[in-house]
């Protein structure tokens, strides 16, 4: 009877020890990808960091990832909502978190940010959802950043910067002609006019004969 009683108390004591540990409350993160449950190995991490890198590469948000062992009871909305503020994330930043006990996500983005919601939304529902379903946490997370960064909108930025780009080298290039041809102009104009000045005057000579032969 006590044995049973040591080893009941011994399991209660493990199973409140446990219970706390894998609920995480909202973090401040400090790197883009944290995984706090411990499900990705070291090759998996550089995968994930490598897809968020070109993501940033290519003109897409900072995407923040993380992965807890659950929301901590917390609505996974307000979970997110609470970390992107402990973070300080802002209207570039994006953030990504996973409950892996039970396979749930949340996403977050600024209000005020120019990432379209509906489109990111489609994006995560069709791409990334099934991934997180099946606890394939490593792809889950590249999908994410390979949808992100093929996604028109980024497409679309990024081909108005080239635009633009291109409009203010041709604006430069046009002044620089102008000015150009206008030195140009006025250093001829310059030439001519001084060549006419030291040409001599031959009409002078003859008017001189013209008076000697008038006189005789």
């Amino acid at each position: 009877m006590y044995r049973f009683i040591v080893v009941l108390v011994t399991a209660l004591g493990l199973l409140l020890g446990a219970g706390p540990a894998s609920a995480e409350p909202p973090l401040e993160l400090s790197d883009q990808l944290s995984d706090v449950a411990g499900v990705l190995d070291g090759d998996e991490e550089a995968q994930v960091e490598q897809s968020l890198a070109e993501l940033l590469d290519a003109g897409g948000p900072e995407l923040y990832v993380v992965l807890v062992p659950d929301f901590e009871g917390n609505a996974g909305d307000d979970w997110v909502q609470e970390t992107a503020e402990l973070t300080g994330l802002g209207t570039e930043d994006m953030l990504f978190a996973v409950g892996v006990d039970d396979a749930e996500y949340e996403w977050w983005v600024d209000p005020s940010a120019a990432l379209p919601v509906a489109d990111v939304d489609d994006v995560v529902t069709a791409r990334v959802e099934p991934e997180v379903v099946e606890s394939n946490w490593t792809e889950a997370l590249v999908a994410l950043g390979e949808a992100l960064r093929d996604e028109p909108f980024l497409v679309e930025e990024r081909s108005a910067e080239l635009v633009d780009d291109s409009v203010d080298t041709q604006g430069w290039s046009m002044t620089t002609v102008v000015v150009v041809v206008g030195a140009a102009a006025v250093v001829l104009l310059g030439a001519h006019l001084l060549s006419r000045n030291q040409m001599p005057d031959r009409r002078r000579p003859e008017t001189r004969r013209s008076s000697v032969e008038s006189r005789r």
